[in-house]
C-alpha cells in the first residue's frame, strides 16, 4: 500500500504539470524530476517491497510466488527504464556526459575484471583466471555504466563459484567471448564453478 501510494503521489503531480513552453518551466520540470529521482520515497521501494516478499513468502503456493516474481520481474524492467530516461534527461539538462555513449564492451568489461580480481582476492586470497575473446575492437552505443554494474555482478558470481567449488581454481578460467553481428551484439560468459541443481529450475 505504501509503494502504491508513493507512485500515486508522484503520477498525481506529473499530471498536473503543464507542456514546458520557456526555459524556466524546463528548469523547473528538471528540478521536480531531480527531486523524484533523489527523494526518499522512491529509493525506499526496493527495501519495501523484498520485505512484503519476505513477510507474504510462508503464506503462499508455489503457484502465488512465480506469480509474485513475474510481477517483480516487470515492475524492475520497467523502474529501471523510467530511471535510465530520467537521469538521461538531467544529464543532457546539466550538459553533463549522458548515459548513452559510444564505448568498447572490452574496455567495460577489463574493469569489471579487475574489481572482480580486487574483491576475490581480498575474500579467498587468490583468484581464477579469465579468459576475454572475440571481437575485442568492435565499439556499440549503449549505456556503459548500466552494462558494467550488470557485468560486474556476474563475474563476481563466477569468481565466487569457482573458488568455492574448484580446489585447483587457476585451472578453470572464466571465459568472456564477445561476438558482433550486424544487429545485435552477444556477450557470453562462463565458468566451472559447479553451476546448480536442475531441480531449483522452473518447470
Amino acid at each position: 500500500e505504501k509503494v502504491q501510494n508513493t507512485y500515486t503521489e508522484v503520477l498525481d503531480s506529473l499530471h498536473s504539470v503543464n507542456q514546458p513552453q520557456t526555459l524556466d518551466d524546463v528548469n523547473g520540470f528538471a528540478q521536480q524530476m531531480e527531486g523524484y529521482l533523489n527523494g526518499r520515497n522512491l529509493i525506499d521501494t526496493i527495501e519495501k517491497l523484498c520485505l512484503a516478499v519476505q513477510e507474504l513468502k510462508p503464506d503462499l503456493s508455489s503457484q502465488e510466488l512465480q506469480d509474485a516474481d513475474d510481477m517483480l520481474r516487470n515492475f524492475y524492467t520497467s523502474r529501471l527504464s523510467l530511471r535510465c530516461t530520467v537521469e538521461q534527461f538531467l544529464r543532457m539538462w546539466k550538459r553533463e556526459e549522458g548515459l548513452i555513449a559510444e564505448f568498447s564492451p572490452h574496455d567495460v568489461l577489463r574493469d569489471c575484471i579487475t574489481e572482480a580480481n580486487q574483491i576475490c582476492n581480498l575474500v579467498f586470497g587468490a583468484r581464477p583466471e579469465f579468459e576475454l575473446i572475440g571481437d575485442l575492437d568492435f565499439k556499440c552505443i549503449h549505456m556503459p555504466g548500466i552494462l558494467y554494474l550488470v557485468f560486474k555482478e556476474i563475474l563476481k558470481n563466477s569468481c565466487r563459484a569457482t573458488m568455492e567449488n574448484r580446489e585447483d581454481p587457476e585451472d578453470f578460467p572464466i571465459r568472456i567471448k564477445i561476438t558482433a553481428g550486424k544487429e545485435d551484439l552477444v556477450i557470453k560468459i562462463s565458468d566451472r564453478g559447479g553451476g546448480f541443481p536442475r531441480s531449483v529450475l522452473p518447470k
